[in-house]
């Protein structure tokens, strides 16, 4: 944790602005874009940052509370649509051994 004196705000954020303060919204998204831009992420977006913790923290086999304590929610109704996700990634995953296994151009 970066102190900076008596300046310092403990808000427990994992994103400050070095002080413990907030960003506003708006200027940590200007932020981020030319950040992203510039380091070769594209136009991704800051949010989607979060999309993808929830979704590689899921498939990775977290629990659904362990979850939502790491993403501040206070419901697991909310990793619904990452869960979602894993589920298509896992039927893509199937039917993609089944077309190797059921084809003749495989070569088994």
């Amino acid at each position: 944790m970066r102190q900076r004196g008596e300046r310092w705000q403990d808000h427990g954020l994992i994103l400050d602005k070095g002080d413990g303060g907030l960003w506003e919204p708006t200027r940590l998204s200007k932020l981020w874009k030319r950040w992203a831009e510039v380091n070769g992420f594209g136009d991704l977006k800051l949010h989607g940052m979060r999309h993808g913790y929830a979704t590689l923290g899921l498939a990775a086999g977290l629990r659904p509370e362990v979850m939502i304590d790491l993403m501040g929610h206070s419901s697991t109704r909310i990793l619904k649509r990452y869960q979602d996700v894993i589920r298509a990634l896992r039927r893509d995953a199937a039917d993609q051994f089944d077309r190797l296994l059921t084809t003749s151009e495989v070569g088994l």
